[in-house]
């Protein structure tokens, strides 16, 4: 890996997988040092099976935002989460840098046992759509359903229920 890496990440499909999550994130959106703009990322028919617990709060995530570097100014947008099984509780997203923006994002079919552990969010974070997402059995129908961080920032424009 490269420092200071700028550029795009685009059209990235994660498809039809088990993964083991050992003290990391299922799915980790740029790193330190890295101005990298995302957009069009998928991922389908995943189920996480295990979940490694630490001492640091952001490796229990579906996704994670890394710290804030200066350099770090990046748009992250057309996420789409589908058909994704949880085996163990955890956050489903820890938006760690308040220098980038997270866009249009799509949680469908979600299903977490337990939980949730509150997500993060401190950077701009719009247009998320929860739709037919489960946790601990309970469908998220509103933004209490999601539970966020204390400190966290609200996120804009989210809309629940199914999608018409």
């Amino acid at each position: 890996m490269l420092r200071n890496t700028e550029g795009s990440v685009t059209d990235i499909s994660i498809d039809n997988c088990g993964l083991w999550r050992t003290l990391a994130n299922v799915f980790r959106i740029g790193f330190n040092r890295q101005a990298l703009t995302t957009r069009n990322i998928t991922m389908r028919n995943t189920n996480v099976i295990h979940m490694s617990k630490g001492e640091w709060y952001a490796p229990w995530l579906l996704f994670c935002m890394v710290s804030p570097n200066g350099k770090g100014q990046a748009t992250h947008s057309d996420y789409v989460f589908k058909n994704i099984r949880f085996e163990e509780l955890l956050a489903l997203f820890g938006l760690q840098n308040p220098e980038t923006q997270f866009q249009n994002s799509r949680f469908k079919d979600i299903t977490m046992q337990d939980g949730p552990v509150p997500s993060v969010s401190k950077n701009t974070t719009s247009g998320v759509t929860p739709e037919n997402v489960m946790l601990n059995g309970k469908r998220v129908v509103a933004e209490a359903d999601m539970p966020l961080r204390s400190g966290s920032k609200r996120v804009e424009n989210a809309t629940f229920g199914p999608i018409k």
